[in-house]
């Protein structure tokens, strides 16, 4: 068996390689995932300490424990919950703005030193710079806690340092002082609630809430229940509760404000004096305010910044362990290049801070970064134990490499695995089972698509094993176990995330300011028509002095509107050259009651489309087991709001009804993954799908997510929009027209009378409110029995209005997803040192940056000032007006990473999803929409 011989290679593999306290292994050629293999089965062996696996940075950290979940399922490692655990560096900001971990991070670290120091991690993926980072000493730590048990005596051994005997009022006492909320229902965490002998509790570093049973004083059980039920799940045996706030705690401490008086004495002693006058004022001024906030026991903006002085103990995370850890290196090299820029550009922004007066600490106060690189401290245990006191003559290090180690470092072993690189080609979906069969070697295929795998191999006439995973590429045995290793890498080729939902844009109907008004524009006042604003002048009538907007009408008549009636007035978007109305005819009103009339015979039409399409009896499309193999290829989980959302579409669509359903959620809360599995389920029943997108960049964006997730498939997605050739769509239309094509993303250039289907089972529309009324419904009056799906974070009127009255369905997806982050927000002036502080401190952490102008005409002039203000950094500018062809190029460069800075107007509210973008800088914000303001912080 294939997977028998690959877990059998790397336990004997894993036997021979480990490195003894103290010592230093290179393990070389362990190419592809095989590190994780490696990691994966030095857990058979490791019972006494645990493994702490280096990366560069958080998101590798992340990604490295995702990617150690294959190869775990291969070995059938027995792990805990909490065994396999990511431990996140902070992203340190100003001390104007000190936010170092998300809610998220912030998790993961209680988290990780919980499970640490009850002995309950197995390995730590973490970066190598958050091994140096000082933390909360292990004793506060401990202090900052309640650890619970049961009083089975199995448990005793397992949470030895857990209490069991604890009355429930005094424990609710503690969960109060902890800063939970007392509540009837337990569901959110932060919350308690006691009844008689049981105490329900959701602690903040727990996935789920805890149910304590007591009898009398004594905790009978200690289990785990559902919120959503409220039913037990599982008996947990113990847990441990962490404070709501783990820094007022810290900063209530008796010898809190001694030490923060220390850093302060230091910093006048070493730094202040290189500093200006003002600089100094600005520091002590703040400082100030702060330690009268700590000593009133107020909460305040930076109080994060204090809890790392007052608390750490010049201690971080290795003194967590009872047993030192063995410390693993994938690609050392790497690991120190980045770490040494981090710790440069890191220095450079402190000494910046501290010169325009926003800190009085340095890194060394949050690091104990060794002064030599990670090969050479690796070899001086002597400097190490200076640096962290902690004996280096201890610690296990393996390197893992890809080819072969450096020689200039100094190993006590190198051992050669003799791994090879897999060719990518010959394995695609149509060639698998030949290659296989051609190779004669046994394969191992780990997949997300695991079940599809296994249907293109039963004529491979080969041994091969699959099974599901994530993994990002493969590699081959050598010799007598030659086996190969196949990732979806080699198959379809990198599969990415699934996209976030774009964001979308609104724009207020009535002119609100005269300032929005700019003399030659087009104007339509709601009693006299269209005419062309002048200019606002100031006239006396009666004695009265007012400000007019002057407005030309036909024949240069002038009409003056009071700027207090503004709200009668409305700009001119219509498509075409505006004609002007006249004053002395009733052209105005005759137009208004033709439209009126157009309008209602509309309406008739379309309540006459809504009753048939309610009487007709739709198509059914049927289940198949390859809907749930798509799903497989999701990712992440449905929240439960997406889950009940596909289950109604689902359901729509193998019902004998016509479906007609709004999905109604936040942006980036996951409605476009019910749209691709509704746009599958559709290509599954022969039927072809087609979704509308407002623009030209949103439909290459999906165009891009529906041939990822298709891939696998033998099903044929296409784009229609401008950035095809007339010649290219052409083709599309025809193949389209004759039923070989199942999938078609379009922008507005679907509504076209030329475009035909030969079997069109799906419409979805996304950004509903971007379309017309006679454009949404236009396709509905082809098709009268087509299945229409509607994707909106915020539905106009019209679209409420329809469900309120039963024409449409409508699912709501209100849950963001676990791992979603929340989008913080900062409102100020424009600042100079504020812009270049947040681009370099993205661009330091490897990120990208929007910068927002909403202003064609000066674009130009705030890119020359970007450039002198972050010389260092690449700039892009992209607008509306640019041609379709060269937007898209922009758009792609920015996304491959080519610029690190994007200038741009409000087009990218439906720009491309780009994951290392987490910076958006909006440049008088004050001319934007709240609404289009809500958007915007969706890009990022």
């Amino acid at each position: 068996m294939p997977k028998r011989r690959v877990s059998s290679f790397f336990r004997q593999l894993c036997s021979m390689s480990l490195p003894e306290a103290g010592q230093t292994v290179a393990i070389e050629e362990l190419t592809g995932c095989a590190p994780y293999f490696w990691a994966a089965a030095s857990l058979e062996h490791i019972h006494d300490r645990p493994v702490f696996f280096l990366t560069e940075n958080n998101e590798q950290a992340e990604q490295a424990l995702v990617y150690f979940q294959a190869p775990a399922k291969v070995l059938e490692l027995d792990l805990e919950e909490d065994a396999a655990l990511v431990y996140p560096d902070y992203e340190c900001s100003s001390l104007l703005d000190y936010t170092p971990l998300t809610e998220t991070q912030t998790e993961q670290m209680q988290q990780a030193q919980q499970a640490l120091l009850s002995g309950r991690a197995r390995i730590v993926f973490m970066p190598y710079r958050a091994l140096f980072r000082r933390t909360l000493s292990r004793e506060l730590v401990q202090a900052t806690r309640l650890a619970l048990r049961s009083a089975e005596p199995e448990n005793r051994q397992l949470f030895p340092q857990a209490t069991e005997n604890v009355s429930p009022v005094e424990l609710a006492r503690l969960l109060t002082e902890f800063g939970y909320q007392h509540s009837t229902v337990v569901s959110v965490k932060g919350q308690f609630a006691r009844r008689g002998g049981i105490l329900d509790v959701f602690p903040f570093s727990s996935y789920y809430p805890v149910r304590l049973d007591f009898f009398g004083d004594e905790i009978e059980s200690v289990k785990s229940f559902d919120p959503v039920t409220q039913r037990s799940v599982k008996p947990i045996g113990g847990t441990t509760i962490l404070p709501a706030s783990v820094a007022q705690r810290v900063l209530a401490q008796p010898y809190a404000l001694d030490i923060i008086a220390g850093h302060r004495g230091r910093f006048r002693r070493e730094y202040a004096t290189r500093l200006s006058e003002n600089a100094r004022k600005m520091i002590e001024n703040t400082v100030e305010e702060d330690l009268a906030a700590i000593r009133e026991g107020r909460t305040f903006p930076r109080q994060e910044f204090y809890v790392e002085l007052a608390g750490s103990r010049n201690e971080t995370i290795l003194h967590f362990t009872d047993r030192p850890p063995l410390l693993v290196f994938p690609e050392d090299a790497l690991i120190e290049t980045e770490t040494r820029s981090y710790r440069r550009f890191w220095e450079s922004r402190f000494a910046d801070w501290q010169e325009n007066g926003l800190t009085f600490t340095s890194l060394s106060d949050y690091y104990i970064f060794p002064e030599q690189p990670l090969p050479k401290w690796l070899g001086n245990p002597d400097q190490f134990r200076e640096d962290t006191g902690l004996d280096l003559g201890k610690i296990p290090r393996a390197l893992l490499y890809g080819y072969q180690a450096t020689t200039e470092n100094a190993y006590d072993r190198r051992i050669s695995v003799g791994l090879s690189e897999v060719a990518s080609s010959g394995y695609s979906t149509t060639q698998l089972s030949e290659t296989v069969r051609s190779r004669g070697v046994p394969h191992l295929f780990i997949s997300q698509f695991a079940r599809r795998i296994q249907e293109l191999l039963p004529e491979a006439g080969a041994e091969a094993d699959v099974s599901q995973g994530l993994l990002p590429r493969g590699f081959a045995l050598p010799g007598e176990n030659a086996t190969v290793v196949i990732t979806d890498l080699e198959i379809f080729g990198e599969l990415a995330e699934v996209a976030r939902k774009p964001a979308h844009r609104y724009t207020h109907g009535f002119v609100e300011h005269e300032t929005e008004l700019t003399p030659g524009d087009h104007v339509v006042h709601i009693d006299y028509g269209i005419g062309r604003f002048i200019a606002l002048k100031d006239l006396e009538i009666k004695s009265i002095m007012r400000t007019y907007v002057e407005i030309e009408y036909a024949g240069g008549d002038k009409l003056f509107v009071p700027v207090d009636q503004l709200d009668r007035l409305k700009p001119y978007r219509a498509a075409g050259a505006a004609k002007l109305s006249s004053l002395h005819r009733e052209t105005w009103s005759k137009t208004k009651e033709r439209v009126r009339q157009d309008v209602l015979r509309y309406a008739k039409e379309l309540f006459k489309l809504y009753r048939q399409r309610k009487m007709h009896e739709g198509f059914s499309h049927a289940n198949h087991e390859w809907m749930d193999e798509f799903a497989d290829g999701f990712p992440y989980e449905l929240t439960p709001d997406q889950q009940e959302a596909w289950e109604a579409v689902r359901r729509d669509m193998e019902s004998s009804k016509v479906m007609d359903r709004l999905i109604c959620g936040e942006v980036g809360f996951g409605k476009t993954e019910i749209a691709l599995r509704a746009a599958f389920k559709a290509s599954l029943s022969g039927r072809q799908a087609l979704m509308l997108c407002p623009t030209t960049i949103l439909a290459d964006q999906h165009y891009n997510t529906f041939t990822r997730r298709f891939k696998p498939f033998p099903f044929r997605i296409e784009l229609l929009s401008r950035f095809k050739s007339a010649a290219e769509q052409k083709a599309i239309l025809t193949e389209a027209e004759a039923g070989r094509v199942d999938v078609v993303i379009a922008t507005h250039r679907a509504l076209g009378k030329d475009v035909l289907f030969a079997n069109l089972g799906l419409l979805i529309i996304d950004e509903e409110q971007r379309f017309g009324v006679r454009q949404k419904e236009a396709l509905k009056m082809r098709f009268p029995q087509i299945d229409v799906l509607t994707l909106t974070a915020t539905p106009i009127p019209r679209t409420l209005r329809l469900s309120l009255l039963g024409l449409m369905d409508v699912s709501l997806v209100e849950t963001p997803p676990p791992q979603r982050k929340a989008i913080k927000t900062y409102v100020g002036e424009y600042n100079d040192h504020l812009v270049r502080d947040a681009i370099l401190k993205e661009i330091g952490r490897g990120g990208q940056v929007y910068l927002l102008h909403n202003r064609v005409r000066d674009l130009h002039i705030v890119e020359k000032h970007l450039k002198e203000l972050v010389p260092d950094a690449k700039i892009g500018v992209v607008h509306g007006q640019m041609p379709e062809r060269h937007l898209e190029e922009m758009m792609d460069a920015f996304g491959m990473g080519v610029f690190q800075v994007l200038l741009a107007t409000t087009i990218i509210e439906n720009g491309l999803d780009i994951p290392t973008v987490n910076t958006l800088i909006v440049d008088q914000a004050e001319l934007l929409g709240l609404a289009q303001m809500h958007q915007l912080r969706g890009r990022v």
